[in-house]
């Protein structure tokens, strides 16, 4: 199974696309996920309103986008205290192959930088981890 992490960014699009091309490569499903992080000050359960929007934004441009593209896809909104381990936890779950994953944009000051998920991400995937960046 691929799974692609969608985050509410410029590079939601290209993760769609890749994870796409992957699926459709290696004959296997697609599931598409968005971490909502919740702040240690809430509840991990209290709906936090203008990051849910986003996260249903993102997954219904995300499932019109595979549609066109003719890949058949599962989508889910996951609240946790971080993203990277609870990427993690979903490869483990769903025995992942591949985890396509956008880059935060960045500044020219930030180079060969990547963000503390992606880190936890190469550190503990059990599966091939694959970045995608915007133009």
């Amino acid at each position: 199974m691929i799974l692609g992490v969608l985050g509410g960014r410029k590079t939601d699009d290209e993760v769609t696309r890749v994870s796409c091309a992957l699926a459709k490569l290696n004959n296997e499903k697609l599931k598409m996920v968005f971490v909502i992080t919740v702040d240690r000050k809430l509840p991990i359960d209290k709906e936090v309103r203008e990051s849910t929007a986003i996260a249903e934004n993102s997954l219904q441009n995300m499932e019109k986008l595979a549609k066109e593209l003719r890949v058949k896809q599962s989508g889910e909104i996951i609240q946790a205290r971080f993203q990277g381990s609870a990427v993690v936890q979903q490869i483990d779950e769903i025995g992942a192959t591949t985890v396509v994953i956008g880059l935060p944009q960045r500044k020219p000051y930030d180079q060969g930088k990547v963000s503390e998920s992606i880190n936890y991400l190469y550190d503990n995937a059990s599966c091939v981890v694959v970045t995608c960046q915007s133009n």
